[in-house]
């Protein structure tokens, strides 16, 4: 009768030889298929982890993602048009401060040359403009026509004044290469 051996039938002749056999579905041979079985499984986990390698940033070297547009800074304020529209707007704010003016200016000549008329000879004009009614009237209007003129040129200053510095920050913006200057006005737009 033969003996087992690890899974492996041995059976002993006559003789020198021995004779291996291995016998269906034991231990050596479910050994060795669950061997075959892992080695398989490790190829397919390394081919799929190479395939997600590749495929995750492996292959080429993606393009740099574009820079965002720099912003449009007008470097000269001439160039700019929302300005130059907002100093005529005030010029023409101080055309109209100033005709008020020279009509309360021009009543106020008329009211001298009426007092000065009534005046009898001697008679102290400053005096009787004091007690005139219209003269102190003309008098109040020229001094609120007068500070609203001064209101508006003193708005117009401080806008240059404003403009002007951001001139300067845009220009030092554009130096820096953090903004680039708009395109300048055409001469018949100015």
């Amino acid at each position: 009768m033969p003996a087992p051996c690890c899974g492996r039938v041995v059976l002993f002749r006559e003789g020198p030889e021995r004779e291996q056999k291995n016998v269906f579905f034991c231990w050596k041979r479910m050994g060795c298929i669950q061997i075959k079985v892992a080695r398989a499984l490790g190829r397919a986990a390394l081919s799929i982890a190479f395939l997600g390698l590749l495929v995750s940033g492996c292959g080429k070297p993606s393009q740099p993602p574009a820079p965002p547009p720099l912003d449009r800074v007008y470097t000269n304020r001439a160039n700019d048009r929302v300005y130059l529209d907002d100093l005529k707007r005030n010029r023409e704010e101080q055309a109209q401060k100033a005709e008020a003016l020279l009509a309360v200016v021009s009543q106020m000549s008329n009211c001298v040359t009426r007092v000065q008329a009534a005046l009898p000879a001697g008679a102290a004009l400053q005096e009787a403009l004091a007690k005139d009614v219209e003269w102190v009237r003309l008098v109040a209007a020229e001094e609120q026509a007068r500070s609203e003129a001064r209101r508006t040129l003193d708005d117009a200053r401080e806008r240059i004044r404003k403009r002007m510095s951001d001139e300067a920050q845009d220009v030092k913006a554009v130096t820096e290469g953090r903004a680039a200057p708009a395109e300048a006005l055409p001469e018949n737009q100015r």
